[in-house]
């Protein structure tokens, strides 16, 4: 069987790239043993190692970024969470993520729930990643026997996404 490597989409290289990074891993992994990241940037120290161009080895850069996905994290993993006495007075409990990466006149950032809610393009945004993020999970698990209920559950959310547009 012929093995090829390719970009996934929002990557920041190339297939062509994507084929020389993908070789150059599989001399790194060894068969049984996990490869860790710390493996891969170690090895690509060197200048002269075909994978040292795809990390910044400024260590003032370097340690800017690292702060910048460190405060990712910190978004990404926030949930709100709302309590609300219906009118029984029993409790409902609401558990939603407290802030959505979104795009505003060329410029990227989060934003609330609330701010999602009232704003119509943040909405249309947030719809259509989570369909993109379905779409891909759907692709990426369609052959699964076990997983074909949500399979089709998410065709189907496409189709009436879709009709929606």
């Amino acid at each position: 069987m012929e093995k090829t490597y390719k970009a996934k989409p929002g990557a920041r290289f190339s297939n062509s790239q994507a084929e020389k990074i993908g070789q150059e891993l599989e001399k790194l992994a060894v068969p049984g043993i996990l490869l860790k990241p710390r493996d891969i940037w170690t090895k690509a120290k060197s200048s002269k190692h075909p994978l040292h161009n795809y990390f910044e080895w400024n260590d003032g850069k370097a340690a800017d970024q690292f702060r910048d996905s460190q405060a990712r994290h910190l978004v990404n993993h926030l949930e709100v969470v709302y309590i609300e006495q219906d009118k029984k007075g029993e409790s409902k409990i609401l558990e939603i993520k407290a802030y959505h990466h979104v795009e505003n006149e060329g410029d990227e950032g989060y934003v609330s729930f609330i701010d999602v809610t009232n704003n119509p393009e943040y909405h249309r945004q947030i719809l259509e990643k989570a369909m993109s993020e379905a779409r891909n999970w759907r692709i990426r698990y369609k052959e699964y026997n076990e997983l074909k209920a949500i399979v089709k559950a998410i065709e189907k959310a496409e189709g009436k996404l879709r009709t929606v547009e």
